[in-house]
């Protein structure tokens, strides 16, 4: 991995060598050291993986949450995102996301003194399961016009936090936030490193990708080498210096600085020809990620009947392995289906919520019979709610359809109806926990004469 060292720019490459030479002998284990050992991690890991094994193990404590320093907290979070299979599950770090959440207001502001709203923002974004925090936190900023801001960290802070907790969600903001950042860059002169770190990695994720601006800020950044180098035997105002004399936190804003850079293309290259494939499989992700429009149409409105929903619905069934959930008013179609996949496979739990209605439509009595079958061989795993409404066929935590169709002939087969079927991990998850809540409170469906 520490061949990619010499694809990078020359004061990258310089600053990060001396890094990875340095790191295996300090002592550097505190939280707010994540940034350094991010830093060389696509180089080297091994010093990445100690980092997180020992900064738990460190006399540091998290009980404040102004000592862990919110600025460097996104890179702890994002280091351990990089080793623990894209997740944050150490408890050490879920503590800090509960302590910032819980001192949350309900506008969403984080009653923290000293403590930029911006900054926690940011971080949770790398956090999962806080989504209504993540936005009452971003309804916040934005109700307090973040569009209207001349601080660039703070810009850069939002921008970043959307982009990293929902990229496509909130593109229309990233790309108008982004708007507001390049303004303000262009009207002010660079001040301090931090500035243009954080600068350069909100650009980066800016929709129409404002690529002559982030060159332009990294070369200044560049240019200002005396002010804040990326080396290590210079002192921040251009003093001679060397590893052992250059304070902790200068360490950690010279990494911040060389990270922003990577951002502007000064870090480690890649060819032309795996940017446009890694470009293509991102498409072909967000393609694959996109709910399908499925219809039933009946044959005496076209020439040919279309029957997607029942299709999909059909589909799911005969693939879940574990769990079928469904919610359907009435019944008299795919339940053979059903049936004869309890006969043939012992690990598969079914359960039903329906309405507790009955049935005054066509086949109405064939559909009582169908809902009866279905209560005695499902042993109680039969539900109803008299404000069931919903209809729904899921498929254990894998796929879902989500429609305006019973699963009967008159509504698969016969009518207009539609849905979407997805296999988007939220938008299942979503549809398993609404189901689950109706399902607690609802009532056993007893064998109806």
């Amino acid at each position: 991995m520490r061949s990619k060292l010499s694809t990078c720019d020359k004061p990258i490459r310089e600053g990060i060598s001396e890094l990875l030479e340095r790191l295996p002998d300090e002592d550097l284990y505190h939280p707010k050291d994540a940034i350094l050992y991010l830093l060389v991690n696509q180089f080297d890991p091994e010093p990445a993986a100690d980092f997180l094994e020992s900064w738990p193990e460190s006399d540091y404590s998290l009980n404040n949450i102004q000592d862990i320093s919110m600025a460097n907290l996104p890179f702890l979070f994002r280091l351990e995102r990089a080793h623990d299979e894209g997740d944050i599950k150490r408890p050490e770090l879920i503590e800090i996301v509960e302590t910032a959440t819980n001192l949350q207001t309900l506008n969403g502001r984080f009653g923290i003194d000293l403590v930029d709203t911006t900054k926690l923002f940011r971080a949770i974004s790398l956090a999962d399961g806080y989504e209504s925090e993540f936005e009452r936190a971003r309804s916040y900023l934005f109700s307090n016009d973040i569009y209207g801001s001349t601080s660039e960290t703070r810009l850069a802070d939002v921008i970043i936090g959307l982009a990293e907790f929902d990229y496509l969600r909130y593109e229309q903001d990233i790309e108008k936030l982004g708007e507001r950042l390049a303004d303000v860059l262009e009207e002010n002169e660079i001040t301090d490193p931090f500035q243009a770190a954080d600068s350069m990695l909100a650009l980066q994720r800016i929709p129409q990708n404002e690529d002559a601006l982030l060159k332009e800020i990294s070369e200044a950044a560049l240019r200002h080498s005396e002010e804040y180098p990326l080396t290590w035997d210079i002192s921040f105002g251009g003093e001679e210096s060397d590893w052992d004399s250059i304070s902790s936190g200068d360490k950690r804003t010279r990494a911040r600085l060389i990270h922003g850079h990577f951002a502007a293309g000064k870090g480690p290259k890649v060819s032309t020809t795996q940017v446009q494939w890694e470009r293509k499989i991102r498409e072909q992700r967000r393609q694959n990620d996109l709910p399908d429009f499925i219809t039933t149409y009946p044959s005496t409105r076209i020439q040919s009947r279309q029957t997607e929903i029942r299709n999909a619905a059909h589909r799911i069934i005969e693939s879940a392995e574990s769990e079928l959930r469904i919610a359907t008013l009435r019944m008299d179609l795919l339940h053979d289906e059903i049936i004869d996949r309890l006969e043939s496979t012992d690990d598969l739990e079914v359960r039903i919520i329906t309405s507790t209605g009955t049935s005054s439509y066509e086949r109405s009595k064939m559909k009582k019979a169908v809902m009866n079958e279905l209560v005695k061989r499902l042993d109680g795993k039969v539900k109803e709610d008299p404000l069931m409404h919903a209809r729904m066929v899921i498929g254990d935590d894998e796929e879902a359809i989500i429609s305006s169709a019973d699963l009967t002939r008159d509504q698969l087969v016969d009518e207009f109806n539609a849905g979407v079927y997805s296999q988007n991990n939220q938008f299942v998850s979503d549809a398993i926990e609404f189901f689950d809540e109706i399902w607690r409170d609802a009532d056993h469906r007893e064998v109806k004469n």
